[in-house]
């Protein structure tokens, strides 16, 4: 298999949009946002999103607004 068929296979779009859900988020995702993930990964896979949209999706996305950070959380319980 080659570099361009690696490309544009749904694996690799699968990753690439996976990975960036795990650097944005800091997490893998559960089990509830794959179903959202396998859309952004079938985006980019048809390049009707870039990399940049796709990050903009993700840090505009209610599970991103809303999530707890642990080092936060770390952080308020030495405090108290």
């Amino acid at each position: 298999m080659g570099c361009r068929q690696i490309a544009k296979s749904s694996q690799a779009s699968y990753c690439y949009a996976s990975q960036w859900f795990n650097y944005v988020n800091r997490r893998s995702p559960a089990k509830p946002e794959l179903p959202l993930l396998a859309y952004y990964a079938g985006m980019s896979r048809a390049a009707a999103i870039s990399a940049r949209q796709l990050v903009l999706e993700l840090v505009t996305s209610k599970g991103f607004l809303s999530r707890i950070d642990e080092g936060f959380e770390s952080c308020k319980r030495r405090l108290q």
